[in-house]
């Protein structure tokens, strides 16, 4: 942060008086008695774990060219399908990246397909 506190300083508060009360607005069973534990990550703790995020970058790691287009996230896997049956993935390290907000749409919609269940189809 600007005044050199970190994240990792109040992310508990900030999450259980900031982001759990929207949480709450949109449902109606997000209260204290159905909340068993809460985990707690940072940009800091993140890259700790996985070096790939650069800089805290989240949202698609390193960018290295072999992870990109039909690479990405990994060769085989750029259509949401992986090498085992039925497992699906989704997120800013599959395709098209952490540019777009709609990977959990493209996702869902491929899954509905492979499954041959009703969808709209993508333009």
């Amino acid at each position: 942060m600007a005044d050199g506190t970190s994240w990792a300083d109040y992310i508990e508060d900030y999450a259980e008086n900031v982001l759990l009360k929207v949480l709450r607005r949109h449902t109606t069973n997000m209260t204290n008695i159905n909340i068993l534990g809460a985990y707690y990550e940072t940009g800091v703790s993140l890259e700790a774990a996985n070096p790939a995020f650069v800089s805290r970058n989240t949202t698609s790691g390193e960018g290295l060219l072999s992870q990109m287009g039909y690479m990405q996230p990994l060769p085989g896997c750029s259509q949401y399908k992986s090498p085992i049956p039925k497992l699906y993935m989704t997120g800013p390290s599959c395709q098209l990246g952490g540019e777009i907000a709609a990977m959990g749409t493209i996702a869902a919609t491929v899954m509905l397909r492979n499954f041959g269940m009703p969808h709209r189809p993508m333009n």
